[in-house]
């Protein structure tokens, strides 16, 4: 993914302190206040900037081209599980009830 040698692998992270996941004080996900005082988080990557912590850490998948989440049926992987919930309603290996 071009990142492994920057210290990325999948949801881990090398630090200087030893191996992370992804938000456990490493550098992909910032924590800030803006100047009205809100908590927020800004991906490490890019910037983009969310209010939900989660979301951030689900974005960082985009760079990280960690892809958690396979289909039961075929075994394509997909970063966001409600893809993988969508695809596996079409995918062709899935079985099928018959219709009368």
């Amino acid at each position: 993914t071009g990142y492994e040698e920057m210290g990325y692998e999948g949801e881990e992270y090398y630090s200087e302190e030893g191996m992370m996941n992804i938000g456990e004080g490493d550098d992909r996900v910032i924590e800030f206040t803006d100047p009205s005082g809100k908590l927020l988080y800004r991906c490490g990557f890019c910037n983009k900037v969310s209010d939900h912590k989660g979301n951030l850490q689900r974005h960082i998948r985009v760079h990280s081209g960690d892809r958690p989440f396979a289909c039961h049926y075929c075994n394509q992987r997909f970063s966001i599980s409600s893809n993988r919930s969508r695809h596996a309603r079409s995918c062709k290996f899935a079985p099928r009830t018959p219709s009368f």
